[in-house]
């Protein structure tokens, strides 16, 4: 397929075209393995702590410690009398009522939307905003060494980026998941002869997701709540002189080199305490600290 081909296509959105089945072709590799998604950006979970009892006799080499939480559903009725699992049933608050949902009801009104990956349309990248980026971040990557999915790809990923479109998808990652999710596919064109061109994917809200706060303008202030010319000037200034990315300087913060505190300081304290139970909880190390507290140095100049 040429690349004036797929150019028609993105011209023109969602339609009927007759080479728009072979722009699907493309995202049907996802299924069928020709493209791989890994993560690109996840958030690192803080660990869970599980619960542990020392009643267990410390001569017992095969105790796990592990506590079990079992769980009694009692008549409102009649207090002392449980009532047993076949007797429950599940219920939905529906405004001031209470619908009950047996477990076969639930089944079949789960949605079970097949496996796949389906292609919506196009748009301008200009029309997604990026508060609407939602979860995690993956990569769409062609097989390696799979020279068609690498070319269809590399096409589509080009396209895309001289015409400043991307991609609307519909998505199910397993058979028989609950849920769909449509995000959009942008493009990520490798400025590497040795790393091939890719897509980044986000999952978009629905309209349920969006929060629509409308706030007034600025501007439609009465003039004794809006900054004069010395005050903005004066606010211009305290942004320029703490930019952390000053001209001829490392840029500070930088995502890929700044660890999440908390996580750090779990950790230092859990390794600590693997060592001496007793051990008090050290003050927060100087490399944590330059990253939760402001720059001095920031500072020192801005007062000069």
């Amino acid at each position: 397929m040429s690349l004036e081909g797929l150019v028609l296509v993105l011209d023109v959105g969602p339609s009927t075209h007759a080479l728009l089945p072979e722009i699907e072709k493309v995202c049907s590799m996802l299924v069928q393995k020709k493209v791989w998604v890994y993560k690109k950006t996840s958030e690192e979970k803080f660990p869970s702590l599980k619960k542990y009892s020392d009643k267990a006799p410390l001569t017992d080499k095969f105790a796990t410690h592990e506590i079990k939480v079992d769980y009694e559903y009692k008549s409102i009725e009649d207090p002392n009398r449980v009532v047993p699992p076949e007797q429950r049933i599940k219920g939905y608050r529906y405004g001031p009522q209470v619908v009950p949902i047996s477990s076969a009801e639930w089944e079949a009104v789960k949605f079970k939307p097949e496996k796949g990956v389906k292609l919506l349309g196009f748009t301008g990248a200009s029309n997604i905003m990026r508060q609407y980026y939602m979860r995690d971040v993956n990569i769409f990557i062609a097989e390696p060494g799979n020279t068609k999915a690498i070319l269809a790809v590399s096409a589509l990923a080009r396209a895309m980026k001289d015409m400043n479109k991307v991609a609307i998808i519909r998505c199910v990652w397993r058979q028989g998941q609950a849920n769909v999710v449509v995000g959009v596919l942008t493009p990520n064109v490798s400025e590497k002869d040795n790393i091939p061109d890719s897509f980044y994917f986000n999952v978009l809200p629905f309209a349920e997701d969006v929060r629509e706060f409308q706030f007034p303008s600025f501007s439609n202030l009465p003039p004794s709540m809006q900054p004069n010319e010395q005050q903005q000037q004066a606010a211009d200034k305290l942004v320029q002189m703490l930019d952390l990315a000053p001209s001829g300087k490392e840029e500070a913060l930088q995502p890929n080199l700044t660890p999440n505190p908390v996580l750090e300081r779990y950790y230092r304290s859990l390794e600590l305490k693997s060592k001496d139970p007793d051990a008090a909880i050290p003050p927060l190390d100087e490399t944590l600290r330059k990253i939760t507290e402001p720059d001095a140095e920031l500072f020192i100049k801005t007062e000069l």
